[in-house]
């Protein structure tokens, strides 16, 4: 079953959490999604696509989510590479926002709504050299880690920096690519 495959990724990366209780939340499209202890939602991507999403999502939340009027998730736990892939956060106090939770008076909603819409819209769009810009400073420094984690632990094993070169040129060739 799928959802023990989840916890099982949960127990496996979240030492601090111990999973108690589990409800499978089955409205999402993009991600199959779990509450867990009644106070955490986890969320693993269905397809690939949804990996870029949440980098998207996180990086977006981290920046702007406390400059907005009202709570939205504050992720936790990210597992991009964990397999499978999840993110986690706080579960929100709250309705889902459907015709059925919405009260008879609907102004409260409304203006909240509202408020929440216009704060979203102020949020500067950054221009694309900005983006090119973030994207060129990501890529690198994903390469510096990806340096890092194959070529200087080896070095500190006694290896040869001559013996490293073919493995450098090799990282880089699949930067490029």
């Amino acid at each position: 079953m799928e959802i023990n495959r989840y916890i099982q990724a949960i127990e496996e990366h979240i030492a601090e959490l111990r999973v108690r209780n589990v409800m499978a939340i089955q409205d999402g499209w993009d991600f199959f999604v779990l509450e867990v202890n009644r106070n955490w939602i986890f969320r693993f991507p269905r397809r690939q696509e949804g990996l870029s999403q949440l980098e998207k999502e996180n990086r977006f939340l981290s920046e702007w989510s406390y400059r907005l009027p009202v709570p939205v998730p504050r992720y936790r736990w990210i597992y991009l590479q964990a397999t499978p892939s999840f993110a986690a956060y706080p579960k929100l106090s709250g309705l889902a926002l459907n015709p059925r939770s919405i009260p008879e008076d609907s102004r409260n909603c409304a203006q909240e709504l509202a408020l929440f819409l216009s704060s979203l819209h102020r949020i500067p769009i950054p221009s694309p050299r900005e983006v090119h810009i973030q994207n060129w400073k990501l890529k690198y420094e994903k390469f510096h880690t990806q340096v890092q984690r194959q070529l200087l632990h080896r070095l500190e094993e006694g290896g040869r920096v001559e013996e490293l070169v073919p493995l450098l040129i090799g990282i880089s060739q699949k930067r490029v690519r």
